[in-house]
């Protein structure tokens, strides 16, 4: 097998600009049909996969960028790679970007130095690939070797064709977990229950929950005042409006009529009674004055602390922020002191939409046109949309693996000769005692990820995660997902894959617009204030367009939607 080499960056402007000309319109170039050569051996292995006569041997440029590894990464991706050729006759070459991964992809295109496959591409660069002849279209096998793929793509096949009906990618990863939240309000268990554990049901209900708890307990165990919200805002990670005016009805941060017609949140009723709702919290002095200056890290020091009475977010920050910190310092920590995921709905809105699931995926997987037998190669991209596949890409090796030098082992699965196999029982019970140690498993992961869907299997138990299954076993997440039933919803067809020029200019702008002004709001110290912070935050907005990406949006969803119902 060829040594593995990570690509150190390089930005060469002027090459890139020069090739890269005349990328942004235009058809895409065909790419002629190579025929297969790949012959099956007859020897079917257990996970129902026919090994090649011929070794197949796949380059892959894993362009997520940033490569940065733990030893113990390294050593499960030399495990499972070793895996796959002993086991599968399958010799696979992956090359990682130590930088920009988007800049790695520019570059590799202009010089014409890439390999077979391509993962983690953004959709942008697979255009670019597409136009330029240099990505194999993939519809030809979709009904022949590439079933399983279209299958597990299910409703939303279409969504992944462009306008001419034809398929140049596969998402490197897609699907969704459907009943388990993204995005919800927090409260702290044990402070609930002390002050009897009244319904939460509205903004409302929520904003008397967390200052009854705050009258009840005022300061920290330590005696620093407590907060009952905070927010955090840095680069990639920030606490948005968008997504909190699901709690108002809102879907993705727009009020979508019966026509399908798209309105930002901030002008919109909901997403002006969402703000001064937060409003309210900094006019009771409730509100962290630093909510707008933390960054995430800040942010986790004053939850961990105690700090903060309540949370709106993610489902798992006050995991990392709240008991899994409280736990490593008290092995005796009482089991109710912990945060709690909730629900709740503005009284005038039809539901609490906070979790919207994008089935699409945020990157793909391209087989470039130099690969000698895209056939072949689909051939392995499918076996990895099969349950078997999906189990060895996200579980890893099975039967155990060494864990280094240190004489143990690490096992999640077991599988035997005749495909038989089972979760081991004893990496299930610490999976469910939430003991199971991730820096283990890391020497049994590492399987390049070509197509991965991280769905329910038809099974309704397991799927990619192994922490994402047996909920029904788990207190805290059955809790959690009884709690927010009926507040996630299918989010595919809202999103905007194919932009110009001009709606990308729209959307970052809209986005510094928000971030530059909805803070004022949300702190305005009077009627007055907040109404000009409001008008304030609805010119800015204006005048970075956001009638362009407004309308962006209501043609692709209208598109989108027509494409879903086409059999």
């Amino acid at each position: 097998m060829k040594k593995k080499r990570v690509i150190s960056v390089l930005v060469a402007t002027a090459l890139t600009a020069s090739m890269l000309a005349g990328c942004g319109g235009g058809s895409e170039k065909t790419t002629e049909k190579k025929e297969s050569t790949f012959k099956g051996s007859g020897e079917v292995n257990r996970f129902g996969w026919e090994k090649p006569e011929e070794t197949l041997k796949i380059d892959v440029l894993d362009a997520s960028g940033y490569y940065a590894p733990l030893e113990a990464q390294k050593e499960g991706e030399k495990n499972s790679l070793k895996y796959l050729k002993d086991e599968f006759n399958v010799e696979i070459n992956v090359e990682h970007v130590s930088g920009d991964g988007k800049e790695a992809l520019n570059l590799a295109l202009a010089s014409g130095d890439y390999p077979d496959v391509i993962t983690y591409v953004p959709f942008s660069m697979v255009e670019k690939f597409a136009k330029m002849g240099k990505a194999v279209e993939l519809t030809p096998y979709m009904d022949t070797v590439g079933t399983d793929i279209k299958k597990s793509m299910g409703e939303h096949y279409n969504l992944f064709l462009d306008d001419k009906e034809k398929l140049y990618y596969v998402p490197t990863l897609m699907g969704a977990i459907t009943e388990l939240p993204d995005r919800c309000a927090h409260i702290r268990y044990d402070e609930w229950k002390a002050i009897g554990s009244p319904e939460i049901k509205t903004p409302e209900d929520y904003y008397n929950a967390l200052n009854a708890i705050l009258e009840k307990f005022p300061k920290t165990p330590n005696g620093e005042d407590r907060y009952a919200l905070s927010f955090y805002s840095d680069s990639g990670h920030y606490t948005d409006p968008a997504a909190l005016s699901g709690f108002w009805g809102l879907k993705s941060g727009y009020k979508i009529d019966d026509d399908g017609n798209f309105t930002h949140w901030a002008f919109t009723d909901e997403g002006k009674e969402m703000t001064k709702y937060f409003n309210q919290y900094h006019l009771d002095g409730t509100l962290d004055p630093d909510s707008f200056a933390n960054n995430y890290e800040q942010w986790q020091t004053k939850f961990s602390n105690e700090r903060v009475v309540g949370c709106v977010g993610e489902w798992w920050i006050t995991y990392q922020s709240g008991h899994e910190i409280w736990q490593a310092e008290d092995p005796n920590l009482p089991e109710d002191k912990r945060f709690v995921q909730i629900g709740f709905k503005d009284e005038d809105a039809e539901s609490a939409n906070l979790s919207g699931k994008n089935f699409l995926g945020s990157y793909c997987t391209i087989i470039t046109d130099k690969a000698e037998d895209p056939e072949a190669i689909m051939r392995f991209m499918n076996f990895q949309a099969t349950d078997m596949g999906t189990a060895l890409t996200g579980w890893g090796i099975p039967n155990g693996t060494p864990i280094g030098d240190t004489g143990e082992e690490v096992k999640f699965w077991n599988i035997d000769e005749e495909g038989n196999w089972e979760v081991d029982p004893e990496a299930k019970e610490q999976i469910l005692a939430e003991k199971w140690s991730y820096d283990n498993a890391y020497y049994e992961e590492g399987m390049p990820w070509l197509f991965v869907n991280q769905s329910r299997w038809e099974d309704g138990v397991h799927d990619l995660w192994p922490n994402q299954m047996w909920y029904d076993e788990n207190k805290w997440k059955s809790m959690m997902m009884e709690n927010l039933d009926g507040t996630i919803y299918d989010s595919s067809a809202l999103t905007l894959r194919e932009k110009t020029d001009e709606q990308k200019i729209a959307e970052q702008s809209v986005t510094d617009a928000w971030k530059a002004n909805w803070g004022d709001a949300v702190m305005a110290d009077n009627d007055k204030e907040f109404e000009a912070a409001w008008k304030k935050l609805q010119d800015s907005l204006t005048s970075a367009g956001v009638d362009t990406l407004e309308q962006a949006m209501s043609d692709n969803y209208k598109k989108n939607m027509e494409k879903m119902e086409t059999k």
